[in-house]
């Protein structure tokens, strides 16, 4: 299993950045870990985590896929979609602090820089108001 850490921004974030007492980064908290899990689920096929089976999509089997611009743009506001469903029902049964807990995901864009590539920014916002904007590529 792995980490995506997203970097603070230069809006004064950095306090979600986690460092021990020598300095050394540890992990992420607040908005920067809700963040975090939307793209882990959104680049990671379902059943790829043991525990997790339905935690996931389909976007890590486009690469090598024959898709055009407007099937892509559909399985993107699919899977983002359905990765907002499972989150806010998964919030439900856990204790994650509010500024952890998601309020929505909003597609802002998808870009086509070429053929085989989206680059796509989705804004996420948690139950305290805060958000964050996170670009992810899928490449075809």
């Amino acid at each position: 299993m792995y980490d995506i850490f997203i970097s603070a921004d230069s809006d004064g974030m950095r306090a979600s950045m986690l460092t021990d007492s020598a300095g050394i980064f540890v992990g992420v908290r607040g908005i920067h870990s809700l963040a975090s899990r939307v793209l882990r689920m959104l680049l990671t096929t379902p059943g790829r985590w043991p525990g997790k089976p339905f935690e996931g999509t389909m976007l890590p089997q486009v690469p090598g896929s024959l898709y055009d611009v407007t099937t892509l743009k559909t399985e993107l506001v699919r899977a983002v979609s359905a990765i907002s469903d499972h989150i806010k029902k998964v919030q439900l049964t856990t204790n994650y602090p509010d500024d952890e807990l998601l309020e929505s995901l909003e597609i802002i864009d998808v870009v086509f820089p070429s053929v085989s590539q989206a680059d796509v920014r989705i804004l996420v916002r948690n139950v305290k108001g805060e958000k964050m904007l996170t670009t992810t590529t899928v490449e075809a």
